[in-house]
């Protein structure tokens, strides 16, 4: 038996590099997945890459994951379409470096950076968590 029959799992930045090698081992593995990703551009490729015997076992969805209405209702659409959410593996800000010394780092870039490295987070796993509270399993 695969480790992760049947279990959902939402992957937040799933369309980056690392979300697309973690997509490939999840549906491996036999798990249904929600992928919240953010650029169309990026997605368009990472889903191309999908072999078609595993489409029918994601479902993708455009997500700012600093946004928290945005946050709640991909963790609502994971229940609604699977039934629960098992896992959740948030690989959001994986390419945002901060180019300067802290000294020299703007006020604005750093608000970006913990938007979308922390904040985000945050968000996922506040809603994620709900779920998995509901249906007594999740990690």
């Amino acid at each position: 038996m695969q480790k992760l029959e049947g279990r959902v799992a939402v992957l937040t930045g799933g369309e980056g590099p690392l979300g697309r090698a973690v997509t490939k081992k999840f549906l491996e593995e036999g798990a249904r997945l929600v992928i919240g990703w953010y650029s169309s551009e990026e997605w368009e490729d990472a889903i191309s890459l999908v072999e078609k015997t595993y489409r029918e076992q994601i479902i993708g969805i455009q997500v700012d994951a600093t946004r928290e209405e945005q946050v709640k209702n991909l963790m609502e659409r994971a229940e609604d379409a699977f039934g629960s959410i098992d896992v959740l593996l948030h690989m959001v800000g994986g390419g945002l470096i901060p180019e300067e010394l802290v000294w020299n780092t703007d006020n604005n870039d750093w608000d970006r950076l913990y938007e979308v490295r922390l904040k985000s987070a945050f968000l996922c796993s506040k809603h994620a968590i709900k779920s998995m509270l509901k249906n007594k399993h999740g990690r």
